[in-house]
């Protein structure tokens, strides 16, 4: 038997509440698809979908994350491979920045926007 299997896993009413300073977001998506204009739809409608959950995680009647817990790369048009870097320097610098005040990243919360 494996060491895992003599850990119980707790019950989920004992886990604790997530919170904002522990809760990370990440935003991905596009408006546009340049290469694809057969894909259509209203690219304000995806734009105003991004806009509106980068406020709901930042307002207070939202989710209320500390702007720095939000990376928010809707539209960007970076590479590829920048997109990935920026993403794993976002959550480097916050495990980081929280980790030296005695505090952990318990969530992480991704969400794409647009054709999938």
């Amino acid at each position: 038997m494996s060491s895992l299997a003599a850990s119980p896993i707790p019950a989920i009413s004992e886990q604790p509440e997530p919170s904002p300073e522990s809760t990370l977001a990440i935003i991905l998506g596009a408006s546009d698809w340049p290469h694809h204009k057969s894909l259509g739809g209203s690219a304000s409608a995806f734009r105003n979908s991004a806009n509106g959950i980068n406020d709901f995680f930042l307002s207070s009647n939202g989710m209320a994350l500390p702007a720095d817990n939000v990376l928010n790369l809707f539209d960007d048009s970076s590479a590829v491979s920048d997109l990935d870097a920026s993403i794993s320097q976002f959550l480097q610098d916050r495990i980081g920045q929280l980790k030296s005040r005695s505090s952990i990243v318990r969530d992480l919360v991704l969400i794409y926007i647009g054709h999938g």
